[in-house]
C-alpha cells in the first residue's frame, strides 16, 4: 500500500509539469501566429498601390497621392485638421492643411465624413493663371526666398553656402517645371540609369527637399516624396560640381 501511494505522489507533479509544458507551447504558437499575421497585415497595408487625386486651382492641376493608412489612423485624421484650404474645397470635397502646418505639401481630404491623407506629387499648367512656380515653392515647400535655404548636402556631405549662392539656387528652383516636350521627357528617362547621378538635399525650415543632379548637363530633378517630374537646368555649376 505504501509503495502504491509513493508512486501516485511522484506521478502527480509529472502530470502537472506536462500540462504546463503543453500550455507554454500553445502560447508560443499563438504568439508566432499573431506575429506572422501582424507582419502580413502591416506589409499588406503599406504595399497597396497609391491612389491619385487631382486638385484644379487657378489654371493649375495639382496632383496628390493618397497614403494608405490603417483604419485607426484614418479615423484619427479628423483630429489633425488644420486650416481649411478654401481654394481647393467645394460642396462635396473639403481640403485641410495638417494642424500646425503652413504649407499644402500634405493635406487632409474629407468626403462624406471620410478622411484621407494626401501628399503632393506633381503639378501641370492647364492654362494661363496667376499661380506660378513661386507660389508653388512657397505653399508646397515653404521656400519664399534664398533666406529660407538653411543648408545644402551633396552625397551626404555638407556644402558651404553663402547668401549669394542661396539666392542663385532659389532662382534656379523657380525654373523647376513639368516636362512638356518629348526631349524633356527623354532627359528624365535617361537620368536614372546613369552612375553619375548625385544626390542633393536642401534643408529649409523644418524639412529637407531631396534632388538628384545629372552633372554633365546640370539637370536638377526634384525627387521629394514621389515628386517624379519637376526638373530644371542649373544656371551655374556651383561649388558642388
Amino acid at each position: 500500500m505504501k509503495q502504491h501511494g509513493s508512486n501516485d505522489e511522484t506521478t502527480k507533479p509529472t502530470k502537472r509539469k506536462g500540462k504546463k509544458l503543453i500550455i507554454l507551447i500553445a502560447a508560443a504558437i499563438a504568439v508566432c501566429i499573431c506575429a506572422v499575421y501582424g507582419a502580413f497585415s502591416f506589409s499588406r497595408v503599406h504595399t497597396l498601390p497609391k491612389c491619385g487625386t487631382i486638385v484644379k486651382c487657378d489654371g493649375f492641376k495639382l496632383y496628390y497621392e493618397k497614403e494608405e493608412l490603417s483604419p485607426v489612423k484614418s479615423f484619427m485624421l479628423r483630429f489633425k485638421k488644420g486650416e481649411k484650404v478654401a481654394e481647393f474645397s467645394g460642396e462635396d470635397i473639403e481640403w485641410y492643411k495638417l494642424k500646425g502646418s503652413d504649407d499644402i505639401k500634405t493635406l487632409i481630404r474629407k468626403k462624406d465624413n471620410e478622411y484621407e491623407k494626401c501628399d503632393f506629387t506633381n503639378y501641370y499648367i492647364e492654362d494661363n493663371g496667376s499661380i506660378d512656380m513661386k507660389w508653388l515653392l512657397k505653399n508646397v515647400f515653404s521656400i519664399s526666398s534664398g533666406k529660407d535655404i538653411l543648408g545644402v548636402t551633396v552625397d551626404g556631405s555638407s556644402v558651404k553656402t553663402d547668401e549669394a549662392m542661396k539666392d542663385k539656387l532659389y532662382s534656379d528652383l523657380l525654373s523647376l517645371h513639368f516636362p512638356h516636350t518629348d526631349e524633356e521627357k527623354t532627359v528624365m528617362e535617361r537620368m536614372y540609369p546613369s552612375s553619375d547621378i548625385r544626390k542633393i538635399s536642401i534643408r529649409v525650415k523644418n524639412k529637407t527637399l531631396n534632388f538628384v543632379l545629372y552633372p554633365y548637363d546640370r539637370y536638377l530633378k526634384l525627387d521629394e516624396g514621389g515628386v517624379y517630374s519637376l526638373f530644371t537646368v542649373l544656371s551655374d555649376d556651383y561649388s558642388f560640381n
